[in-house]
């Protein structure tokens, strides 16, 4: 609780709207490091000029598997990379923990008929997840909703035939995964055991293990801090393992395929392998600079009182954004707490009983409710004189 000169003082306020924040930090980004939009946008053009090749160059007598995953591996990648350019690094973890998994299965299918066979037998299983799923339905006016189910009907009928063969050879496993080992064996197989543990890591923060807060947590003067926003630490991790993939994912594809359009491509992708360690210099010293020196203030329930009309209220105070919302007046007050603003209100009743001036004071260990249908406002008005105190 702080009362300084009749008023609660607040700190000015310093948090950006979340969602703006990405775009604040990529130019932060791209400041330190000029060289790479660049770079990535010539990552970018090579992509789609190989992808463009590697579709119009397939055979179509074949499963159909090693289109599948280039496109997939594709847009993931042009994703992590969006990712890196503008800090969102648990988006871009997730993203080249996704293009590991693709990596292995593109080994799997590009190496062996069969294998590709079974990764395209696969849709069938989950055509028919997509079709038992209505929670779109659930959520949509009477004419859309007989539409989505009428789709995932249809879905369901057409791919039924395909899902009862499909379990029938591979067995009821299949509904669970479509390869016949562990990512985890397949990954050794290749010798990407090393990777396995990267991708180990990267669940962490997809499936929101409490070591999965990598980046968005941290003690300062003993308290933990947990921080809304870009999580930049992963970012130059995602950065390295999303190029390392992707090369070693046209490396397998060129293996396969000799007549490509994965030269260029690859030396992009080094040219952008060279600039990650500037790239890692400078997103570690952003991130240093955003955490704060000392822990940022939590929610502070606000005693407001005005002497000559002896109006009370009570507000919830967010002193980083500059906003309070009006809450109902406490049910519960402890002693020390009552004590307290009993002292605020004979100093302000009987000491300065004309005052206009209203006065503010925190109170610490009181838990407030918002008013129903009450909103964020701004804080001056309600603690700084000149801006007018709130009619009732």
């Amino acid at each position: 609780m702080t009362v300084k000169g009749g008023r609660y003082q607040p700190q000015e306020p310093r948090s950006p709207n979340l969602l703006d924040a990405p775009v604040a930090i990529g130019q932060e980004v791209q400041e330190a490091v000029p060289e790479l939009a660049p770079v990535l946008d010539e990552v970018a053009d090579a992509s789609m000029r190989f992808i463009k090749h590697a579709m119009g160059s397939y055979s179509n007598d074949g499963p159909g598997g090693v289109p599948v995953v280039l496109s997939q591996s594709l847009n993931d990648f042009m994703e992590i990379l969006f990712d890196i350019r503008t800090g969102r690094g648990r988006s871009a973890l997730r993203g080249t923990r996704g293009l590991f998994e693709l990596l292995v299965t593109a080994r799997d299918v590009m190496q062996d008929p069969i294998l590709e066979k079974r990764y395209m037998d696969h849709e069938s299983v989950v055509s028919q997840l997509e079709a038992a799923l209505d929670f779109e339905a659930e959520h949509l006016p009477k004419r859309p909703r007989r539409e989505d189910v009428r789709r995932r009907r249809r879905l369901a009928e057409a791919t039924q035939v395909a899902y009862d063969s499909a379990l029938e050879t591979y067995g009821k496993d299949f509904k669970r995964r479509w390869a016949p080992r562990d990512l985890a064996a397949r990954a050794k197989e290749y010798g990407l055991e090393k990777d396995y543990e990267f991708y180990r890591l990267s669940s962490a923060v997809l499936h929101g293990s409490s070591g999965g807060a990598l980046g968005i947590k941290k003690v300062i003067e003993d308290r933990i801090v947990h921080r809304t926003g870009p999580s930049l630490l992963l970012c130059p991790l995602a950065f390295l393992q999303a190029l390392r993939y992707f090369d070693m994912l046209l490396d397998t594809y060129g293996g396969t395929h000799p007549v490509t359009f994965t030269n260029d491509l690859r030396a992009a992708i080094a040219k952008a392998l060279m600039l990650w360690p500037k790239y890692r210099r400078a997103v570690h010293r952003l991130d240093l600079s955003i955490w704060p020196n000392s822990p940022p203030p939590n929610l502070i329930s606000l005693f407001v009182a005005n002497s000559p009309s002896g109006l009370e209220k009570w507000f919830i105070h967010d002193p980083d954004a500059g906003l309070v919302i009006e809450a109902e007046a406490p049910k519960h007050i402890p002693d020390e707490q009552a004590i307290m603003l009993d002292g605020i209100r004979h100093m302000l009743y009987t000491e300065y009983p004309n005052s206009d001036e209203p006065l503010s004071a925190g109170v610490v260990g009181v838990d407030l409710v918002p008013k129903r249908g009450a909103k964020w406002e701004e804080d001056k008005p309600v603690l700084v004189r000149e801006a007018g105190y709130p009619d009732e």
